[in-house]
C-alpha cells in the first residue's frame, strides 16, 4: 500500500511538471515604444504587413538593412581605389 502511495505521487509529480513545462507561464511582451528598441528602424509598410510587426522581425529587418547599406559602401570603397596606383 505505501509503494503504491509513492509510485502515484511520484506520477502525479511528473506530470504536473510536464504541464508546466508544456505551458509558457510568461510570454515575450514586445512594446515597439519601450526604450530599449528606440534604437531600432520601424520596418518598412510591405515588411510589416509581410512579416509583422514584432522583435524578432525588427531585429531582421534591422540587420538586412545594415547588410546592405556595408555592401554598398564597400562598393563604393572598391570603385575609389585605383587597380594602377604602385602600392609601398
Amino acid at each position: 500500500m505505501r509503494r503504491m502511495v509513492i509510485v502515484i505521487g511520484l506520477m502525479l509529480f511528473v506530470v504536473g511538471c510536464a504541464t508546466e513545462l508544456a505551458t509558457p507561464t510568461t510570454e515575450a511582451v514586445y512594446d515597439p515604444n519601450a526604450p530599449q528598441y528606440a534604437f531600432m528602424e520601424v520596418a518598412e509598410p510591405n515588411w510589416v504587413a509581410a512579416y509583422g510587426d514584432t522583435l524578432e522581425t525588427r531585429m531582421v529587418y534591422n540587420i538586412s538593412k545594415n547588410r546592405v547599406m556595408t555592401a554598398m559602401v564597400g562598393k563604393r570603397l572598391l570603385a575609389l581605389e585605383d587597380p594602377n596606383e604602385v602600392k609601398e
